[in-house]
C-alpha cells in the first residue's frame, strides 16, 4: 500500500506539471520523457526493493515520450528495446543540439519516434553497478539474459522468451549464447574504455568531503 500510495502521489504531480504547461500554452510544443533509474523486486527472486540485482524487474523500466506536435501526434507503442542511454542522445536531437554522436554510448530514439520511422539499429542491452552484495554485468540479447558476478565469475543464462522472469538458468547448456555474452560484454568495455580516454576521466584521486557533503549523502542513504 505504501508503493501505491508513493504511485499515486507520482501521478498526481506529473498532473500538475503537465496541467500548467496548458495552462501556459506551451504543452503542444514541449517534449516530455518519462522515465525511471530502476525497478523494484516485489519477492520474484526472493528479495524486495532494489540495488541488490540484475534481473528484468530491477531493469526494466517505463519510457514514455510525448514529442512536440510538429513532429508527431500519433499515439502508439514500440517494442523495439531501448536503453536509458538513449535518453540523452534523443533530448539533444529533437531540441536540435548539435553534439557529437561518436562520443556518447547511445543512439538518438528519433528514428522511431517520427510518424514515418527511420532506420534504428538495435543494440544489446547492458546493466552495470549494485549497490549491495557482489557487483553484477548483464547483457540483454535476442532475446536472451547473461548475468556474470564480477568477483567469483558466477554466470547465468535466461531465455527470456520462454522464462521471462528469469527462474531457470541455461548458462550450462547454452555455451554458445554465454560465448556471444561475453563478446558483447568486451566490445562494451573496450568502446567505454576509448570514452573514458577521451572525456579524460580515466584517472582517479581521492578527495575530502566536507561535514555537510557528508550529511547530505548520508539522508540519500548512499554513505553508512
Amino acid at each position: 500500500e505504501l508503493y501505491k500510495s508513493e504511485i499515486r502521489y507520482v501521478d498526481f504531480s506529473i498532473g500538475k506539471i503537465i496541467a500548467t504547461l496548458k495552462d501556459l500554452g506551451i504543452y503542444d510544443e514541449t517534449l516530455i520523457i518519462f522515465s525511471s533509474d530502476h525497478g523494484e523486486e516485489m519477492w520474484e527472486h526472493g528479495l524486495i526493493g532494489h540495488g541488490h540485482s540484475a534481473y528484468r524487474e530491477l531493469l526494466w523500466v517505463p519510457l514514455i515520450v510525448k514529442l512536440p506536435a510538429s513532429l508527431s501526434k500519433e499515439e502508439r507503442r514500440i517494442d523495439v528495446p531501448v536503453s536509458t542511454l538513449n535518453i540523452f542522445p534523443t533530448i539533444l536531437d529533437i531540441c536540435k543540439i548539435d553534439y557529437d554522436s561518436q562520443h556518447l554510448s547511445g543512439d538518438s530514439l528519433r528514428p522511431l519516434l517520427e510518424s514515418t520511422p527511420g532506420e534504428f539499429k538495435e543494440a544489446p542491452l547492458i546493466s552495470t553497478g549494485l549497490r549491495y552484495y557482489e557487483d553484477r554485468v548483464s547483457v540483454m540479447f535476442e532475446g536472451w539474459q547473461y548475468i556474470q558476478q564480477v568477483i567469483t565469475g558466477r554466470e547465468e543464462l535466461y531465455d527470456l522468451k520462454n522464462d521471462p522472469t528469469a527462474q531457470v538458468s541455461l548458462s550450462t547448456f547454452s555455451p554458445d549464447k554465454v560465448l556471444k555474452a561475453k563478446e558483447i560484454l568486451r566490445l562494451h568495455e573496450q568502446a567505454s574504455d576509448s570514452l573514458r580516454n577521451y572525456y579524460q576521466i580515466s584517472e582517479q584521486e581521492e578527495v575530502t568531503l566536507d561535514e555537510e557533503t557528508m550529511q547530505n549523502l548520508k539522508s540519500l542513504g548512499y554513505v553508512n
